[in-house]
């Protein structure tokens, strides 16, 4: 009896692993067409975030006195930072700006979906650029003066067995609420179809 009952708990288990389809901080994923791999660096709540853009801490969360513009939430909100890097691995080139990918969201306690307020940049050849944003306007021009039409990434051309690395940063504001909670809490980019375990 015990050896069924050891056997039949192992079942479950599995059973029950079978249907996640999260991940977590330093997974790899692939896309669903097999064009891109995306690696995890980072996620959590941060207090604040530096907005220099001459700053190879850019748009990262402030570990020292020196920002010159940081930025933090307010009105009750906090700030989710993310870090991710990908690489092209499909056969055939295509284009594409990976606009799809910067969008983010976050799923609080199973139901509540979050995914506008975010800004995300990319790094290419060792350059910052602004992808698509909701907020952009009001977080970034507004209180820092960085102008769109500079920074703005128009599109890029992948390759096969290209081994270029590009890192991406953002941060999305939701409710503080969800930052004092300890409910669950997903971190996903809108086409990978899968989801990053937070909490």
């Amino acid at each position: 009896m015990k050896k069924i009952f050891v056997l039949l708990i192992c079942f479950v288990m599995t059973l029950s692993c079978v249907g996640c389809s999260s991940s977590g901080i330093g997974d790899i994923t692939t896309d669903a067409n097999g064009n891109f791999e995306v690696k995890l660096i980072s996620a959590g709540f941060v207090d604040e975030i530096s907005m220099d853009e001459d700053s190879e801490n850019f748009l990262m969360p402030i570990v020292d006195d020196e920002t010159k513009h940081p930025l933090s939430a307010k009105n009750g909100n906090a700030l989710f930072h993310y870090t991710y890097e990908y690489k092209f691995v499909g056969k055939q080139p295509i284009d594409d700006h990976f606009h799809d990918f910067a969008q983010p969201f976050l799923k609080y306690d199973k139901e509540y979906l979050f995914q506008e307020n975010y800004v995300s940049v990319q790094n290419i050849n060792s350059k910052w650029y602004f992808l698509s944003s909701d907020i952009y306007d009001d977080v970034l021009e507004k209180n820092f003066g960085v102008s769109n039409t500079t920074f703005h990434i128009s599109g890029n051309t992948y390759k096969p067995l290209d081994d270029t690395v590009y890192q991406v940063r953002g941060f999305i504001i939701v409710p503080e609420k969800i930052k004092l909670e300890s409910k669950s809490l997903t971190f996903g980019l809108r086409s990978m179809g899968k989801t990053y375990t937070i909490r």
